[in-house]
């Protein structure tokens, strides 16, 4: 298993790479149109297994995905998706159709079940709102969020397993001790991938597939050095991603990136559901909107041509 997900991992990230070099503004524009359509083929096939599991209180909803978290998470994408081109489409047919979008995917939200992500959507939909300069837009979704916020107080059922709340945290912390422990012993390289669910019988910590921390499992699996290599990519990423802000026109996409970013760092605090295959791809997708402030090699080309006054090759 480990040399499985070491394989799917380096995958991901060639195909990022590749992404990288390929990404317009138009190739992201048409990624997150196919995110918003498939996102409501998702929701039909929740509601068809809510309905085929009414006889089963506990299942949670995880549509097409591995589980009903990894669900969440392409939901917490899809929405920001739809805050973005809610906030930057004047048309009114248009913005009905998106803010259609982001019901449907709230109603997949409570089928799934996922208490963090409701929390990660509030607070990343009002940093993004805060940062893009929307005073108008930030105070409606506010005052949504405290007639919700309210309702949830006088029927405290409205909130997904708000009621164990209390004792899934503190199975968290017998995770995150554990992987501690696993740490300390192996910190350069890790164990690879997978390396919680070998260990946590042996340190006595609760039974699960992973540390359930962004900022534990990857230390826990592939050490400093492995972190290390893939915090240069990140960084690499991160500098050619600035130069979005100093474009007006591409400034509430820089906004973007970094509130899907915020995201996957506020679920990480409790899951990794990012270190999936569909959420994986979509998020190395997102981040790899740095490609479009990098020349490349065909734009190179025609640019000295007519800078030179020579005639280059189209391709």
């Amino acid at each position: 298993m480990g040399a499985f997900i070491a394989v799917g991992m380096f995958a991901i990230f060639l195909i990022s790479m590749y992404v990288r070099t390929v990404m317009t503004r138009e190739l992201f524009e048409r990624m997150m149109d196919l995110s918003i359509i498939g996102s409501v083929f998702c929701f039909a096939i929740a509601v068809l297994q809510q309905i085929f599991n009414l006889n089963d209180t506990s299942a949670r909803t995880g549509s097409t995905f591995l589980n009903a978290n990894y669900y969440a998470t392409i939901i917490e994408f899809v929405v920001l998706f739809c805050v973005y081109r809610l906030i930057n489409r004047p048309d009114a047919k248009k913005r009905l159709y998106y803010a259609s979008i982001i019901f449907i995917n709230i109603c997949g939200l409570y089928l799934c079940d996922c208490r963090s992500a409701f929390l990660v959507l509030f607070v990343t939909i009002a940093v993004y709102l805060a940062v893009s300069a929307k005073a108008k837009a930030l105070y409606i979704f506010l005052a949504i969020t405290g007639i919700l916020g309210a309702a949830i107080c006088f029927i405290p059922g409205l909130f997904p397993r708000g009621d164990q709340m209390g004792s899934d945290f503190m199975t968290r912390l017998s995770i995150w001790e554990t992987s501690l422990k696993g740490i300390m012993d192996y910190p350069v390289f890790g164990k690879g991938g997978g390396t919680y669910a070998l260990i946590c019988s042996l340190y006595g910590g609760h039974t699960a597939p992973h540390a359930h921390s962004i900022f534990l499992d990857p230390i826990l699996n592939f050490g400093i050095v492995g972190v290390g290599l893939f915090a240069v990519y990140v960084k690499e990423n991160a500098r050619s991603l600035k130069k979005l802000h100093f474009t007006e026109k591409d400034r509430t996409l820089y906004y973007l990136v970094l509130a899907i970013l915020l995201s996957v760092l506020l679920h990480g605090l409790m899951d990794i559901t990012v270190f999936g295959i569909q959420t994986g791809l979509l998020f190395t997708m997102v981040f790899s909107v740095a490609g479009i402030c990098e020349a490349k090699p065909k734009e190179a080309r025609i640019a000295a041509g007519k800078l030179y006054g020579e005639k280059w090759p189209n391709s």
